[in-house]
């Protein structure tokens, strides 16, 4: 028999399986803005040096709250919102 194909999620069903475009942001409490902060280099020329942990592309990686952020748009997210 050759019945139909047909899917409930997923692009056969027209819906998309997951969120597309990173996770927002949270913000961070007193001590999870401690230990983000922790983990920066304040050089002397002005740069602010990620220290934590990389991903293979070499972008900043925070984990927070069993998920993962970049670390740039963590630090951009919590410094413009105080």
């Amino acid at each position: 028999m050759n019945e139909p194909i047909t899917s409930t999620v997923g692009p056969l069903s027209g819906q998309k399986p997951y969120p597309r475009g990173p996770l927002p942001v949270p913000l961070l409490t007193v001590d999870e803005r401690s230990e983000f902060w922790d983990q920066v280099s304040y050089e002397q020329n002005g740069c602010q040096l990620w220290t934590g942990d990389v991903l293979g592309n070499g972008a900043g990686c925070y984990y927070l709250r069993d998920a993962a952020y970049q670390a740039h748009r963590v630090a951009y997210q919590n410094r413009v919102t105080l």
